[in-house]
């Protein structure tokens, strides 16, 4: 139970949204690619395991040419609870109580990080142009008391949570890469020398 909602956290620090949905709330997520299904069903199985009746489809087609996997939950009481913990005025927050884990970051990772390598330097990024500067702060304090050092840095119109330093990026790979699943390995880049 804890394992499934570590997930869940971790896809809601990504891609995941819960809104309203007719007289309830729903949570969703979306993805790109016939290769992303082996997360969406991770969060789905994750989120059923925690009593969120949820199921996901794939489409394939002219519009969707690389394929598209979508999530959904039903509306239930523990859905309300994370929608008042995730959005308590409404606007989705980073809540105060998040634990980064290895489970919880691998599925952040998976949703929205990507990593860069070369000789001697690497580099990891988090996409966060969705939280404010206040939430990402709040996300480098908690990777720095897992050892990652890390900054918010502006990349194009928005910010996002880089580590640049080889020996965190070393240490971000390690504490993910158990946990992340094997279409997404690929993201698992560090430094050479």
């Amino acid at each position: 139970m804890i394992e499934a909602r570590q997930i869940v956290d971790g896809a809601l620090l990504s891609d995941a949204s819960i809104f309203p949905y007719k007289k309830g709330l729903r949570m969703s997520l979306a993805q790109t690619g016939s290769e992303r299904v082996d997360w969406v069903s991770s969060v789905t199985l994750a989120c059923n395991h925690i009593y969120l009746p949820a199921r996901y489809r794939m489409y394939n087609g002219d519009k969707y040419p690389r394929g598209y996997v979508y999530m959904w939950t039903r509306g239930c009481p523990e859905l309300e609870q994370l929608y008042r913990r995730w959005y308590p005025k409404g606007s989705k927050i980073v809540p105060e109580d998040i634990i980064l884990t290895g489970v919880t970051t691998a599925n952040w990772f998976m949703g929205d990080g990507s990593s860069t390598f070369s000789t001697g330097w690497g580099v990891a990024k988090f996409s966060t142009q969705g939280f404010r500067n206040d939430d990402m702060d709040m996300l480098i304090l908690k990777l720095a008391g897992l050892g990652i050092t890390a900054s918010r840095d502006k990349c194009g119109n928005y910010w996002a949570i880089y580590v640049t330093d080889s020996g965190s990026v070393n240490v971000l790979m390690d504490l993910i890469e158990p946990f992340m699943l094997p279409s997404y390995k690929y993201k698992v880049k560090r430094p050479s020398w």
